[in-house]
Parts: structure tokens; sequence; C-alpha cells
């Protein structure tokens, strides 16, 4: 019998990419606050229209690392859950402009509940913000999966 996953396992749910076979339970289980009775749509957080090489440079993204950001775009923790109409109003923004159109009292509970806050939302620092989030979400993972190690 399972009991639990294991380092490796949820390390593996990390590296899920956007609208793979468990990325939309993945996040379901890290949100399970979430009204479920919606629809919720899998959504990119830094938008990954943003992620060419040429639209990286011109945010100031060194040519040298835009093959990271490359890398990075469809893992889960750069994804998250939005009600399918806020996926629609957000559409192309940067996590940073689309916060700023949301009532200010929804924009420190976003910024909690995504483990976004004190996180630099710019995309010239996407890499380091996308780590952090991944060390954040990591124990909350574990921790819904059965195990309290956070590796």
């Amino acid at each position: 019998m399972h009991q639990g996953f294991d380092d490796t396992e949820i390390d593996g749910r990390l590296e899920l990419s956007y609208s793979a076979r468990g990325t939309f339970a993945a996040l379901a289980i890290l949100h399970q606050c979430l009204d479920f009775s919606k629809e919720f749509h899998e959504d990119h957080i830094w938008p990954k229209s943003l992620f060419t090489r040429r639209r990286l440079e011109e945010a100031g993204v060194p040519p040298e690392a835009v093959d990271g950001y490359l890398a990075r775009v469809n893992s889960l923790p750069n994804l998250q859950l939005l009600e399918g109409r806020q996926n629609q109003e957000k559409l192309a923004k940067l996590p940073a402009d689309w916060i700023e159109t949301l009532p200010e009292a929804r924009r420190e509970p976003y910024l909690r509940e995504n483990d976004l806050d004190g996180v630099n939302l710019r995309l010239a620092s996407f890499v380091e913000s996308f780590t952090t989030r991944r060390e954040r979400i990591r124990p909350r993972l574990a921790r819904a999966l059965g195990t309290d190690k956070d590796g």
C-alpha cells in the first residue's frame, strides 16, 4: 500500500507542464479553498505570449539567460488557476500590471494565496521569482500529498 508521495514524486509534480495530465489536479490541491462549482482555467502567471527571444531581450533579459526563461514558462510554478472570466480579463498582462486592475481589497489576498507576496513580478526577474514560488509551493504540495518532508 502506497503511503503518500516521496521526494521524487513531489518534484515530478512541480515539473508538470501547462495542460499536461495532472497539472490541473496539482493546482487544485494547492488551492483547495477555491469554489470549484465555477469554471477555472490553467493560467500562466507570467504570460507565455511574452516568452519569445525578442520580447525577453527587449524586456532586459540577457541573451544568455533567455533559454532558462523559455525552459520554465510552462512549468507548474508559473501556473495558477483563475476563474474563466478573470482569465479572459487578464489575457497577456504581466502579473504586476494585472494585479493593479484588481480591487485593492483583493490584491494582498491574491498575492498571498498564490505564493506571490514579496515576489518581483516583472518579466526580467522571472527566473528568480519562479524559483521562489517553487520553493514556497513545494512544502504545501508535499503536505497535501501525504508527506511533510520539504526535501
